[in-house]
């Protein structure tokens, strides 16, 4: 689970609280995201020296971009997520 809806006492309304995350639902696509990034580099290398069939470098740069978005737009909108929540305990608490 990434996180726990829960309600406040007193104030109304659902929050969300992102912070009960262990960040073990990011791990294995974090690697995976970061195997992703090397073999695009490496496909991007052969490319540039003038591969004469670079069909499976093109592949691999596909394949790797299918891997890097979704973990990335995954990250961004769970920091958007963690920002939101510190930002309601600050002004909450004082």
């Amino acid at each position: 689970m990434l996180g726990r809806w829960y309600t406040r006492s007193g104030k109304g309304g659902i929050s969300y609280d992102p912070t009960t995350n262990s960040g073990s639902n990011f791990i294995c696509p974090g690697i995976f995201s970061l195997i992703a990034v090397l073999a695009s580099h490496l496909a991007l290398t052969d490319i540039y020296h003038g591969e004469t069939d670079a069909r499976l470098e093109w592949l691999a740069l596909q394949v790797s971009f299918a891997a890097i978005i979704p973990f990335q737009i995954s990250a961004l909108i769970t920091l958007g997520w963690i920002l939101r929540a510190r930002n309601a305990i600050r002004s909450a608490s004082g």
